[in-house]
């Protein structure tokens, strides 16, 4: 009988630390994605803030409106603001110390659900900018240089989209294998 129980003890042993393994290995995918994450949302806001100040100096340079200026400074503040809550609703080192993963989860489909939609509110709000840029600029520069404006949006367009894309389908695959190792693990407790 004592030997019976020590057998069971054992074997309770091992289940106990292969468990273990593999919630700590679920906490190293949550910690890696929660990262890698954390690591777009500083992309988005220090990006931004380098581009805005070259961007506004530039569109003073080939003299464009001042309105044209503002709607620019209006949606970088605005990218930035956005991306600086995304960061502080995720609040990693909140759930890094108490674990609980139930408020983790909420909290991540509620900042994956703001950012999806930003992205599409800020691609419609920038197509209205690039419209409103052309038609102001037509006004005040001449065919010569209108035509090389044409020429370098159409660039930008070419090399900006594909990197757009390319990094949002990134962006949305590290929130969905963080989704998915979060109710991974709520479902082993």
């Amino acid at each position: 009988m004592t030997q019976e129980l020590e057998q069971l003890r054992q074997q309770m042993d091992i289940l106990r630390r292969r468990l273990n393994e593999e919630m700590q290995l679920r906490m190293r995918n949550i910690h890696k994605y929660m990262d890698k994450v954390d690591a777009e949302m500083w992309i988005n806001i220090r990006l931004p803030l380098f581009l805005t100040p070259l961007l506004v100096i530039n569109l003073y340079n080939i003299g464009s409106s001042w309105w044209v200026m503002l709607l620019l400074v209006v949606l970088m503040g605005t990218v930035i603001g956005i991306n600086v809550y995304i960061r502080r609703l995720l609040n990693a080192h909140d759930w890094y110390t108490q674990k609980n993963l139930v408020e983790t989860r909420q909290h991540v489909v509620k900042a994956h659900r703001l950012y999806t939609n930003w992205r599409f509110f800020d691609l419609s709000y920038a197509v209205v900018w690039m419209m409103l840029l052309c038609y102001d600029l037509s006004i005040h520069l001449d065919a010569e240089r209108m035509r090389y404006i044409w020429w370098g949006m159409a660039a930008g367009l070419l090399i900006g989209l594909p990197i757009g894309v390319y990094k949002f389908v990134k962006t949305s695959r590290h929130w969905d294998e963080l989704l998915r190792n979060i109710r991974e693990m709520e479902a082993e407790n």
